[in-house]
């Protein structure tokens, strides 16, 4: 998503370096260090969660004004690791789209977060619209609305996306 596949890590001692995607924004992601991108990672859990521990604890991320992990769907090992590793952490945004079986597991990622004490900061519907480059049309690809009420129903903000590209991803 950021262009990012394949370029080496700097590392010095026990400390690994993000790669700058802009001046503001950091990252690391498997997709990153792995030497072919069509390659799949075929991991059990405790690789993956060594590595994911890695990523939070090796990472020289300098000083952070936030910091956005794009876990897999679900409650599982990942989510569950993640916020024993981070005990600073003083909220999440749950991301959905608006079908169904997404909305599910939206709604099970809040009740979780509410139930190891992490506030919920809201959830986001993405990907519900495009601009057709032909007809410069706004057209909904899949079933809006859903992220809305799942936040209504569960008393949790609804955090509004906007088409234009955030300021953290903006060069300069």
């Amino acid at each position: 998503m950021t262009g990012q596949e394949g370029k080496p890590h700097a590392s010095e001692g026990k400390f690994i370096f993000p790669l700058n995607v802009t001046p503001n924004l950091r990252m690391i992601s498997m997709g990153s260090i792995m030497k072919e991108g069509d390659a799949p990672v075929i991991w059990r859990g405790p690789i993956k969660l060594g590595v994911l521990r890695q990523f939070l604890s090796d990472v020289n991320w300098g000083d952070l004004d936030a910091l956005i992990i794009d876990a897999p769907p679900g409650t599982g090992d990942e989510p569950l690791t993640i916020c024993q590793l981070i005990p600073e952490m003083t909220g999440a945004v749950v991301v959905t789209t608006g079908q169904g079986v997404a909305l599910l597991d939206s709604r099970k990622a809040v009740n979780f977060l509410k139930q190891v004490g992490i506030p919920v900061l809201g959830i986001l519907e993405n990907m519900t619209s495009f601009n057709c480059p032909h007809c410069a049309k706004e057209i909904n690809l899949f079933k809006t609305g859903g992220g809305r009420k799942a936040a209504e129903e569960m008393g949790v903000p609804f955090l509004e996306a906007s088409l234009s590209t955030p300021p953290w991803l903006t060069p300069g």
